[in-house]
C-alpha cells in the first residue's frame, strides 16, 4: 500500500512503505532553504520550497558589495536572480546556508518523534482518509507509520529527519526487496485498514498500471508536523534523497492525492505523469517524476 499526503502540517506527505536508513548517522547536511509557505487552502507537512540562500541573506539585511558600473550590476542581478530559481526551475542547489534546517539520516533516537509527525502529518489527509478505517484513524496511521518507518523504511531504503524528526522523508531505493517484510506484514496491515480494506484495494488497482517499471528512487512517505511548518524542514528533507537520486543517475517518483502539492514538487523539477481518479469516491491521485539533469 502506498498513501500519498502533502507535506508542512497536517496533509502533506507521500504515505507507502520502504524506504532505508542505517540507525548511525552518515552525516548532516545543511540544505539551501528559506522558510517554506503553505499551498494555498492546505494546512500542510510538506508546503513550498524555499528560494535560495543568497535570497534569504539578503532579506535579513546582509551586506551586498555593490558593482561598478551598469554592465557589471546587470550581470549581478542576472547571478541573483538565478540563485533565487535555483530550486524553481527543478534544480538542486547545495550550497551551505548556516541558518538553514540540520538534516540528517535517521537514528533509533529519532523513531518515536518521526512517528508521531508522520502519524500527525496524515491524520486528514484524503488518501488516508480513504483507505483507512475511521474509528481510531489516528491510532491505526500511528501504528501504520510506525510499521513502515521500522520494518521497510529503514532497512530497506532511506530516511532522512530535519528539525529532530519534526520532518520525515522516507524513500525506496533500486537495488532492495522487501517483499518477505511485506508479505509478513500484509495480514497487520489489512486489519489497519479496517473496514477500508476493499477501497485500499480498489485504489492499490486503479494506481499500479501507472507506477514505474524502471529502476529509480520512490518518495515513499513524507511528512512534516504542525507546528513546525513555514521553517523550510518539508523542503529541506527532500533534498537529499533527491540529490543522491541524480548523483547516482536515476529517476525519482512519488504520488500524490493534493493539487496544491502538485504544484510544489513541480517547483522541485517533478512532472506529473498520470492523473488518476480513484474509485469508489477515492480522491484525485498524481504520479509524478523527476528525471536527473
Amino acid at each position: 500500500m502506498r498513501l500519498s499526503v502533502q507535506g508542512e502540517g497536517r496533509s502533506e506527505g507521500e504515505w507507502g512503505l520502504p524506504g532505508r536508513a542505517k540507525s548511525g548517522p552518515r552525516g548532516t547536511s545543511r540544505p539551501t532553504t528559506t522558510p517554506e509557505a503553505e499551498p494555498q487552502g492546505v494546512g500542510s507537512p510538506l508546503a513550498v520550497v524555499g528560494e535560495v540562500v543568497n535570497a534569504s541573506r539578503i532579506r535579513q539585511g546582509a551586506v551586498v558589495r555593490p558593482c561598478v558600473g551598469v554592465r557589471h550590476r546587470r550581470r549581478a542581478a542576472a547571478r541573483r536572480r538565478r540563485r533565487r530559481a535555483g530550486w524553481q526551475d527543478g534544480s538542486v542547489n547545495t550550497a551551505q546556508n548556516q541558518n538553514a534546517p540540520v538534516v540528517r539520516p535517521i537514528t533509533d533516537a529519532d523513531i518515536p518523534t518521526a512517528v508521531d509527525t508522520l502519524a500527525r502529518a496524515f491524520a486528514d489527509y484524503p488518501y488516508t482518509r480513504h483507505v483507512i478505517a475511521a474509528d481510531d484513524h489516528e491510532e491505526r496511521i500511528r501504528r501504520f507509520q510506525e510499521l513502515c518507518l521500522t520494518r521497510i523504511g529503514m532497512v530497506y531504503g532511506r530516511v532522512w529527519v530535519a528539525g529532530e524528526g519534526r520532518a520525515v522523508a522516507v524513500w525506496a531505493i533500486p537495488g532492495q526487496d522487501p517483499s518477505p517484510v511485506f508479505a509478513e506484514l500484509g495480514p497487520i496491515l489489512g486489519e489497519l485498514s479496517g473496514d477500508r480494506a476493499a477501497a485500499s484495494a480498489a485504489a492499490e488497482a486503479a494506481i499500479t498500471p501507472y507506477r514505474p517499471q524502471e529502476p529509480g528512487w520512490f518518495l515513499e512517505t513524507v511528512g512534516t508536523a504542525p507546528e513546525a511548518q513555514r521553517q523550510g524542514l518539508g523542503s529541506a528533507v527532500l533534498i537529499p534523497g533527491i540529490q543522491e537520486a541524480e548523483r547516482a543517475g536515476y529517476p525519482v517518483f512519488l504520488e500524490t492525492s493534493s493539487e496544491a502539492n502538485v504544484q510544489f514538487y513541480e517547483r522541485l523539477g517533478f512532472k506529473a505523469t498520470a492523473d488518476v481518479q480513484l474509485p469508489d469516491n477515492g480522491p484525485r491521485t498524481w504520479c509524478m517524476r523527476r528525471d536527473p539533469r
